[in-house]
């Protein structure tokens, strides 16, 4: 299933896939007819310890294999790889783990999960993005 949208010089496609068993959405835009972003994504809502070793396993999984692709990642930051149920203890989410490729052949590559929290709302989120380099941001 590939949707696609149009607005100004940018076109960006998506496609729902699986990654690890993750399933989730590609996301691709192409801007004066170059490809300068490559996006993956999945919010998981059912916050279950299961789920989110799930998303950990997964997110390790993309490291362990984009290292082998693309080498050391020049960042790579653990955060809380332990599941905190929001009912038992509250917060508001928390950085998981995520590692970054400030330069690999002209793209900006990150892989992330997070524990997304606010507002009372909390979400499992697992990304991909790879960036041109001359993308301005990378957070």
């Amino acid at each position: 299933n590939t949707q696609s949208s149009y607005y100004e010089n940018t076109t960006t496609l998506s496609l729902n896939d699986t990654l690890y068993s993750l399933p989730g959405e590609w996301g691709f835009r192409f801007e004066n007819n170059k490809l300068n972003w490559i996006h993956f994504d999945k919010y998981i809502n059912e916050i279950e310890k299961p789920n989110f070793e799930k998303c950990l396993k997964v997110t390790k999984k993309l490291i362990n294999d984009y290292t082998k692709t693309f080498g050391k990642p020049d960042t790579t930051i653990i955060g809380d790889t332990t599941f905190i149920d929001p009912i038992v203890k509250h917060h508001w989410g928390y950085n998981v783990i995520e590692a970054r490729w400030n330069n690999y052949k002209g793209m900006k590559i990150k892989v992330e999960f997070t524990f997304f929290g606010g507002k009372g709302e909390y979400h499992f989120i697992v990304i991909i993005n790879y960036f041109d380099k001359t993308y301005p941001y990378f957070d």
